[in-house]
C-alpha cells in the first residue's frame, strides 16, 4: 500500500485580501499543481459563499471546481490516511 509523504494536519494562515485575491487567481489556474488549485477554488468558494460582494473582484479562471479536482485526485485515498 502507498502513502504519499504528506501531512494530514490543518494549517492556519493569515493574509489580507490582496494577497487572498491574488494567490486565487495564480494558484487555480490550470498550469498550478492539482493539490494547490484545489485550495484556491475552496478558499475563493468560501469567500463567495461568506462575503458574495468580494468574491465578483476574484479573477478565477473558468473549469474545475475544487469538488471536480478533490473527485478526480483525492476520492481514492478517502479513508486511507485516517
Amino acid at each position: 500500500m502507498w502513502y504519499p509523504t504528506v501531512s494530514t494536519g490543518a494549517y492556519l494562515s493569515r493574509l489580507i485580501l490582496r494577497e487572498v485575491f491574488h494567490f486565487c487567481s495564480l494558484r487555480a489556474g490550470p498550469n498550478a499543481h492539482f493539490s494547490i488549485r484545489r485550495v484556491a477554488l475552496r478558499i475563493a468558494a468560501e469567500i463567495k459563499q461568506r462575503h458574495p460582494a468580494l468574491a465578483g473582484f476574484i479573477a478565477l479562471p473558468p473549469g474545475k471546481t475544487w469538488q471536480d479536482i478533490e473527485q478526480e485526485y483525492f476520492s481514492q485515498y478517502k479513508g486511507v490516511l485516517c
